[in-house]
């Protein structure tokens, strides 16, 4: 492996190995020996080396499943119909938001301008009015880290609802939703999924800058786009 990079290069990459670093600042406050450090690295070392040994012995996987756990199967059922009533738009968004935090007490709703403004049209208005600080919250602009947080939540049993405020903003964090969120199913053979739901929208505004109307496709990925008030509920 790293056949490209000179053995110098190796030796000074591997004295800057986080672990190796870590254990001598632990040994430096006196926290950890140095003995016990470089007896916990050989152990992860050893536990590379006998996952690596045991993939190397697996058998070759079969062609006819490389489609296999890109995504679960559908979990949605036919709606059934508790209340009929008319509508705003973004009404329509607000009342599943709102529901499913009081169904689901692990499931936070979190973004940018989220909580006291409510986004940019009302979609969460009185969310953390209704449901707390520690259940609907804003964030930094972080497009990776909303999305990152999220995926790791939804991998400990968390069902996170994000905001990203425009589809153009989920560039900025494509390797979490493509790479980690999408992929974590098709790479574990189904064992983990990442289960979280994205709310974003397209569109421009007056005097938005002009790429305000992006909208994107991956495997892995499902994507609804509710086109009236009435799919809404049905959506969530």
């Amino acid at each position: 492996m790293e056949h490209y990079r000179s053995f110098a290069d190796r030796q000074a990459a591997e004295a800057r190995d986080p672990l190796t670093l870590l254990s001598g600042r632990l040994a430096a406050l006196g926290l950890m020996s140095s003995h016990d450090g470089a007896v916990a690295i050989a152990a992860e070392a050893a536990l590379v080396e006998q996952l690596t040994e045991e993939i190397m012995r697996s058998a070759d996987p079969d062609p006819a499943c490389a489609r296999d756990h890109v995504t679960a199967a559908s979990a949605l059922t036919t709606p059934r119909v508790v209340e009929t009533l008319k509508s705003k738009f973004i009404d329509a968004v607000n009342l599943p938001l709102q529901h499913e935090l009081d169904a689901n007490a692990r499931t936070p709703v979190y973004g940018q301008d989220v909580a006291l403004p409510g986004r940019v049209f009302g979609a969460t208005r009185n969310l953390q009015r209704n449901s707390g600080t520690e259940r609907v919250f804003d964030t930094p602009i972080s497009e990776n880290a909303i999305l990152g947080s999220a995926v790791g939540a939804a991998l400990v049993g968390w069902r996170p609802i994000v905001e990203i405020m425009w589809t153009d903003f989920l560039f900025v964090a494509l390797d979490q939703i493509v790479n980690q969120a999408a992929n974590i199913r098709y790479v574990t053979g189904g064992r983990w999924s990442a289960l979280l739901v994205i709310r974003t929208k397209p569109g421009a505004t007056p005097g938005s800058c002009p790429t305000f109307a992006i909208s994107r496709g991956d495997p892995g990925v499902d994507k609804t786009w509710g086109c009236s008030s009435f799919l809404w509920p049905v959506l969530r």
